[in-house]
């Protein structure tokens, strides 16, 4: 501290003069501020880290609209299905197996990419794990050829369209349909076991043969109807339905050993007398299969 004179013996000049002195050497340096207590600041409190969980009408909200997006986007697609040119061919061949619409078509569409390789003629070669096990869930006529005695004779292999259902051929002959129909009708009249029905595997104004007590291995008891393009679909025999594909005289069902018979066959039109002498052949050897006991 320093010495402070007697107040009485200073002059007023040196009384303010020493008040300073005094003022200074009293106040708190600027090293001495670093020291004082700094005020408090309270911490505040965290609040707990809530997730936001959609109430009930935020989860039915979002899923409503989920459903209407994927409804825009159905409808947007079939729409244009419906205008396209593959749809319209598609529908232009008239009632048969699937719903006449854009879901018919869609389906046939998806059978496109699983149906079998119809001409493949491995799958009823002797040997064959498939053509051995039909043959045997189809005793006893599933492994006798009815067609040995009077072989086919040889044919190009008709061009057909691309689908599953209908199949059918590009050509074919129309005249002929009214005598292959007859032909069939007429043999269901020859033998009480067999009916003339509509066809439950393509269009129902289709008349078909069917075995009036099916076997256990039969979807129904249709085995056999002719198209209106004079082509036709017939249940044969494992040997039968080697010798049909191997002559050019038919292929496989696009679905066959899948959702119909392995040797469910679609025989292609005849074109002449002859020929409709060869088709008359096939026809008897499918209903001597599937009527063999």
């Amino acid at each position: 501290m320093p010495v402070v004179p007697d107040a009485g013996s200073l002059t007023s000049s040196r009384k303010s003069a020493l008040a300073r002195t005094l003022h200074l050497s009293t106040s708190p340096s600027p090293s001495h501020l670093s020291t004082l207590p700094l005020p408090i600041t309270p911490t505040p409190t965290p609040t707990p880290n809530r997730t936001h969980r959609p109430t009930a009408p935020d989860t039915m909200a979002m899923i409503i609209f989920q459903l209407y997006a994927v409804a825009t986007l159905i409808v947007g697609y079939l729409i244009t299905i419906g205008y396209s040119e593959p749809y319209t061919d598609w529908y232009s061949l008239g009632a048969h197996g699937l719903p006449l619409n854009v879901v018919g078509y869609g389906v046939d569409k998806f059978l496109q990419k699983i149906q079998v390789d119809k001409r493949d003629v491995s799958v009823f070669a002797p040997g064959s794990e498939k053509a051995e096990h039909w043959a045997k869930r189809t005793a006893p006529g599933g492994s006798i050829s009815y067609l040995s005695a009077a072989s086919l004779k040889p044919r190009d292999h008709a061009e057909v369209l691309p689908y599953v259902v209908p199949q059918l051929e590009v050509e074919g002959n129309e005249d002929i349909v009214p005598v292959l129909r007859s032909y069939v009708e007429d043999m269901a009249d020859r033998d009480d076991r067999f009916t003339i029905k509509p066809s439950n595997l393509e269009s129902g104004d289709i008349g078909s043969v069917w075995l009036k007590r099916k076997h256990k291995w039969q979807m129904v008891g249709e085995f056999a109807h002719v198209h209106q393009d004079g082509s036709s679909h017939f249940i044969l025999s494992v040997p039968d339905a080697r010798e049909v594909l191997e002559k050019g005289w038919g292929e496989r069902h696009g679905m066959a050993g899948r959702m119909t018979p392995l040797t469910y066959m679609f025989v292609y039109a005849p074109r002449d007398e002859e020929e409709l002498k060869e088709w008359k052949k096939i026809a008897k050897a499918s209903a001597a299969f599937i009527t063999a006991e």
